[in-house]
């Protein structure tokens, strides 16, 4: 039987139990993680997570500058020893519900589990299939020739420029994120092709991958009917009638995000299918395409 030590993320992440939130979150954004374990001395006393950061020091208006992470941080560890099961882990984060956990091996942290890796789940690539479709035919329809790569799990994404739509469907409880993430001189390219001329600021690269991002939800929205079922049992139905599963997606208006190095930070549940696939010019990545199927926030 697999043991979590092949999901568990190592080494352990640290902060001081004296540091202040704006530590922290400097820390933070710069480990490219959501929880940093709290440290004294030699012993790990606590954790805290971004949500902690969120609803006890946003949520109570503290200041980042004078409080310490030992203020708002969970105690006492919770942990898990190295040996148990991903279907033991489970049950553990269910219980104490939490989505972090130290593992510990002799008694001593050497990693961290969270929730995420013991749930993720595998997408089927007939499910995939008609969005690359849908991207490769977007793109060409903007005179741009692309080719999808093979799905990559590095999620600390190059591009200076993401859009991101939503298809959503209440009555099923079923959302489908696109994401497009994009460097700004390959935005500035496709930009010129359609219009002959250069854009004239970040707002015009902005409006353009929006308006991309809104072509492929459109189209994939009338092409993803027949996989309604798959959809269902990738998200939170294992035992359903078929009958009861068709899926009517309403369109979201695309929002865009500015910044190098973008990562869909808060989109996903712990349970969420992810997959994201590079897409190549002549050599390079052009841009990533990132899927988030999930259960409504």
């Amino acid at each position: 039987m697999e043991n979590i030590g092949l999901y568990m993320h190592s080494p352990v992440i640290s902060i001081n139990h004296d540091a202040t939130l704006v530590d922290f979150i400097q820390k933070l954004n710069d480990a490219q993680v959501d929880y940093l374990i709290v440290k004294k001395q030699d012993d790990y006393i606590g954790i805290v997570t971004n949500t902690d950061f969120m609803r006890k020091a946003l949520g109570k208006r503290l200041n980042p500058k004078s409080t310490k992470v030992s203020d708002i941080m969970s105690r006492p560890l919770l942990t898990l020893d190295i040996s148990a099961s991903k279907a033991q882990a489970q049950q553990f984060f269910r219980k104490n519900k939490i989505e972090h956990a130290p593992v510990t091996e002799q008694n001593q942290i050497v990693g961290m589990l969270l929730l995420n890796d013991t749930v993720k789940k595998v997408i089927n690539p007939k499910l995939i299939d008609p969005f690359l479709e849908t991207t490769v035919l977007a793109l060409q329809g903007f005179m741009t020739e692309v080719t999808p790569g093979d799905p990559i799990e590095d999620e600390n994404l190059p591009g200076e420029i993401t859009a991101i739509i939503k298809l959503s469907d209440h009555t099923q409880n079923v959302e489908i994120t696109i994401a497009l993430n994009v460097p700004e001189e390959v935005s500035a390219i496709i930009y010129k092709n359609i219009f002959g001329e250069d854009p004239k600021g970040i707002k015009d690269i902005c409006n353009l991958i929006a308006e991309l991002s809104n072509i492929i939800g459109g189209n994939i929205k009338e092409k993803i009917g027949d996989h309604h079922i798959d959809i269902m049992e990738l998200i939170h139905f294992e035992n359903m009638d078929p009958k009861e599963a068709k899926i009517h997606f309403e369109l979201d208006l695309p929002t865009t995000i500015v910044g190098s190095g973008q990562r869909i930070f808060g989109e996903e549940k712990a349970n969420a299918a992810k997959v994201i696939i590079p897409f190549f010019g002549e050599k390079n990545p052009m841009f990533f395409l990132t899927l988030i199927f999930q259960e409504i926030q």
